[in-house]
């Protein structure tokens, strides 16, 4: 079977500085910077989707996402989505959960701008 994510893999440009990679995650599938913000996924996001899908039908939730993403200029998604990836990687390098990555608190970002 052919993951979503496998097609992307021929577009990636992998960094060979092993300081630019982030730890393999399924819910952070290898993908184009720019499309970081609609493939990636935190535990945060699938309760809030989750709670969502109880209340209204999939195809309005993916109407508001479509359109929430559509309303964003391409270059801000690449700009936004390599912030992502910084992120991402102190998290990985400093060992904090997945869980507390979103929403991260005050001081987890205080010290990622720090850094």
């Amino acid at each position: 079977m052919c993951l979503p994510w496998e097609s992307f893999s021929q577009k990636l440009r992998l960094s060979t500085d092993p300081h630019n990679h982030i730890e393999p995650n399924p819910l952070h599938p290898p993908v184009l910077a720019s499309e970081c913000i609609t493939k990636w996924l935190t535990p945060y996001g699938i309760v809030k989707l989750d709670s969502l899908i109880l209340k209204f039908p999939i195809d309005i939730i993916i109407h508001c996402c479509l359109c929430l993403i559509n309303s964003i200029q391409p270059s801000m998604l690449s700009n936004y989505s390599t912030s992502l990836l910084c992120f991402n990687k102190f998290c990985d390098d400093y060992g904090i959960p997945e869980n507390d990555h979103m929403p991260a608190s005050e001081a987890i970002l205080s010290l990622f701008i720090a850094t």
